[in-house]
């Protein structure tokens, strides 16, 4: 038993970022904290805020002044699209696809910009659709976006204190070297030619985004997301992530529903498959392992609060559709760039 243990350990356990992972788990203590003490479910989607800081942070090393701009563009894209659906649903998938086009387009002034653009969209989107989904009533939309926003600050106050109390450590899980407080991010390496896979996932993103408002789409995030995520410079690449996201989506949500049957449907299992749903995002190396490790929990929040698969399932739909989408655009705009020679001295900017 010892042994397939340590045999299990030294397959699995290299995969996870144990430094990320921890910190990361540590930054959302205070959020959790909070949503059991009030008996507050938005205290966890503040959570989303919160693990987008942390990962931008980590990453380029940014300073306070950056993290908190980063904080200020998260709300603001997610005020603009929580409007944008209750007002305006053309509005609402202009604004997706601009800001899907903006985070790979940062990358022509740094390589790591990314992950900013990545983690303001993917915070933006998500808790807009997901607030939106759950008003009780069309009346009830501005109340529940001032109940939201009030409880946002918490995501800053916590990393703001990270900041303070581990500036020397804490953003560095990665990196050897002691911390200096520049100015400004590490940006990394300046990529050109990024216009061109920009219009292929501006054009994308407007699409899923247009079907998922149109056609009134279960959790339209996931299918506005998976678009976006698949789109990368080359196809082959984009075929790869596009079926590692396919499969690791069945696998995780198969063996979610197989654990959902031993273990109890309660609010403290739904808080920690949530915990879990936030940690994946930057505790693996393995992008396949992480998706569906996500794709796992997403389903045990789901039998918590639901007892049923039907949230599951609509998650593998929407990743295959919106992956489908993604590589449509993306291989014609390719075929675009080889048909005009437009695409001979680019390099890769995702």
């Amino acid at each position: 038993m010892i042994n397939t243990f340590d045999s299990f350990y030294k397959r699995f356990g290299h995969q996870f970022l144990w430094p990320e992972m921890s910190f990361a788990a540590l930054s959302l203590i205070p959020i959790f904290l909070c949503a059991w003490l009030f008996d507050n479910i938005l205290f966890l989607k503040v959570g989303l805020i919160t693990i987008s800081l942390f990962i931008s942070a980590n990453r380029l090393k940014y300073s306070f002044l950056i993290m908190t701009l980063h904080y200020s563009l998260i709300l603001i894209g997610f005020s603009l699209l929580y409007l944008f659906l209750n007002t305006k649903a053309i509005a609402f998938v202009f604004l997706c696809a601009l800001m899907a086009w903006g985070c790979i387009y940062l990358a022509h002034f740094g390589n790591k910009l990314r992950t900013v653009g990545n983690y303001t969209f993917i915070p933006a989107v998500y808790l807009a659709c997901e607030i939106y989904q759950n008003l009780s009533s069309q009346q009830e939309w501005l109340k529940s976006y001032w109940q939201f926003v009030k409880l946002t600050p918490l995501a800053w106050i916590t990393l703001a204190l990270f900041y303070v109390l581990f500036r020397h450590k804490l953003f560095l899980t990665t990196s050897s070297t002691k911390y200096k407080n520049y100015p400004f991010p590490d940006k990394g390496e300046p990529i050109k030619n990024c216009w061109l896979p920009s219009i292929a996932i501006f054009i994308s993103v407007f699409v899923s985004a247009l079907l998922a408002t149109t056609l009134s789409i279960e959790n339209p995030e996931w299918l506005i997301w998976s678009t976006a995520s698949v789109i990368t410079s080359e196809p082959r690449a984009s075929h790869q992530k596009f079926l590692q996201r396919f499969l690791g989506a069945c696998l995780g949500i198969i063996l979610g529903i197989g654990i959902s049957q031993l273990i109890p449907h309660t609010e403290l299992i739904y808080s920690l498959a949530v915990l879990g749903i936030m940690l994946t995002l930057t505790s693996f190396k393995n992008y396949f392992i992480g998706f569906a490790s996500r794709c796992f929990f997403i389903t045990i929040a789901a039998f918590a609060i639901s007892t049923s698969s039907h949230v599951a399932l609509i998650r593998v739909e929407n990743v295959l559709l919106g992956g489908i989408i993604g590589l449509i655009f993306l291989n014609f705009i390719n075929y675009l760039m080889q048909r005009f020679n437009l695409g001979k001295n680019s390099s890769s900017c995702i």
